[in-house]
């Protein structure tokens, strides 16, 4: 594939994927509306948002996370710290309690998730969280906790950002990606394999993704592999001891995708799970994570059957309501600034906000 000085890259530059234009002027036009007092003049609607998040920064971890799943603890205090201000932050057991009684939500409603379970979500998210009141919910994937391995996606950021070779032979696929040898120093390469990479582990199950793993570790000779970066059972324990108002729920055992497993596999993944939170926490979860945000019918149903009052997964709307599935939760990425924060968030005008998230 041709190359240019102009296009390449330094060797162990961090991963940057642009903001298409298409996001970035959505964007702008969401900063508009919201400064410009639209929505504010419009009488706020009851509903809650769900906001999503993984990882709040830790600064000497923070640089094996992939961007993609991490916040700085900056920008998280500046979220709380309005939510807590301007907003009805509420917990999500309490959230599903409005929905089986037909309780209308509170204007503004908030409720904070959590995924996977990162060690910064005790260290750096939990006190923060205390500092202004607020609940949460963190949803574990629990063989990462009791293996102390790291996410696939986190490792294979840091095998890309650290290498020491160039050039990448995608390590599956159809013949034609298998046959390509992609450069790393061109910035249009680098960022379509690293695409790529990422969709296969999502859709592998723990052996395949260790195989795509070490073979993409093996061609590019990282110079550094990630410290662990995942809680482990002491530090989940600790987390539900000291801060109670956070709630633990399930997230599969091997963060798998539900959607494209079969009944067993499933079956499987949801008891798996249960069985160590209930051994190693003593807690049975109450609420379901779908890994991904991904789920088919099947999956649902069998997360009903195993005792869960909930499941939250991304749908075509953003707004809770009282006619909202309590096993289909739609939850919003809280990667955004603190003006699309309030402008999501504010509920005087739910259908621009989706509108506009649809779109970017």
């Amino acid at each position: 594939m041709a190359t240019s000085a102009s296009r390449r890259r330094p060797r162990n530059a961090c991963l940057e994927l642009p903001t298409p234009l298409r996001r970035q002027i959505l964007r702008l036009a969401q900063d508009a509306v919201y400064w410009a007092g639209i929505e504010a003049c419009m009488p706020r609607q009851g509903g809650a948002v769900i906001l999503m998040y993984h990882s709040v920064g830790m600064p000497e971890k923070s640089k094996y996370i992939d961007p993609t799943w991490s916040m700085s603890a900056r920008c998280f205090e500046e979220q709380m710290q309005f939510l807590a201000r301007c907003r009805h932050v509420i917990s999500l057991s309490e959230l599903v309690e409005q929905l089986k009684h037909g309780g209308s939500l509170k204007p503004g409603s908030v409720v904070l998730t959590f995924d996977d379970g990162y060690k910064d979500n005790l260290y750096v998210a939990a006190p923060i969280l205390r500092r202004y009141d607020l609940p949460a919910v963190i949803s574990i994937a629990t063989d990462f906790v009791t293996s102390g391995e790291n996410q696939p996606i986190d490792r294979l950021y840091t095998i890309f950002t650290n290498r020491t070779k160039e050039h990448l032979r995608l390590p599956f696929g159809h013949r034609v990606e298998a046959d390509s040898i992609y450069d790393l120093q061109v910035t249009i390469q680098y960022q379509r394999a690293y695409r790529i990479c990422a969709q296969r582990l999502s859709v592998s199950n723990r052996e395949q993704r260790e195989q795509v793993l070490t073979k993409i570790e093996e061609q590019l000779v990282p110079t550094k592999r990630p410290p662990p970066l995942m809680l482990n059972w002491k530090e989940v324990r600790e987390l539900a001891k000291r801060y109670p108002e956070i709630e633990i729920s399930a997230h599969t055992a091997e963060h798998v995708d539900l959607s494209i497993s079969d009944e067993d596999t499933i079956r499987k993944e949801l008891q798996v799970c249960i069985d160590a939170l209930e051994r190693e926490v003593g807690v049975r979860p109450r609420h379901f994570c779908f890994p991904y945000g991904r789920s088919n019918t099947l999956a649902r149903r069998l997360v009903v059957e195993a005792g869960f009052e909930s499941a939250m997964g991304p749908t075509g709307a953003f707004l809770v309501d009282a006619g909202t599935n309590a096993y289909g939760l739609p939850r919003m990425d809280a990667r955004m600034s603190l003006t699309q924060l309030k402008f999501r968030t504010h509920s005087g005008f739910p259908t621009l906000p989706s509108w506009f998230a649809r779109r970017g």
